[in-house]
């Protein structure tokens, strides 16, 4: 049941976005991404497209919790890009 309301809210506040015309969270144009991205999807993007003159060095500063920390490192490695745990 949790996860429903959850999912409802989440729509709303994007639909509430869209109507205002900025994001509700920061005021900016720029809408705010409540999940976390699909990072083969990203990550590839910067091995392809408009981005593929960087794809030889790149590095990725990660400081956050651990289980996303491994993901992200699994996918550096897929890609080839540097990985870099911070800790603040």
């Amino acid at each position: 049941m949790m996860k429903i309301v959850v999912i409802v809210h989440r729509i709303l506040l994007r639909n509430l976005g869209v109507k205002i015309g900025h994001d509700v969270f920061t005021a900016l144009k720029s809408k705010t991404h409540l999940d976390r991205p699909n990072w083969n999807e990203l990550l590839q993007s910067f091995k392809s497209g408009k981005n593929a003159s960087m794809a030889n060095d790149v590095g990725v500063f990660f400081c956050g919790p651990p289980s996303m920390g491994i993901d992200i490192r699994k996918y550096c490695m897929k890609y080839q890009f540097r990985y870099f745990k911070e800790k603040f």
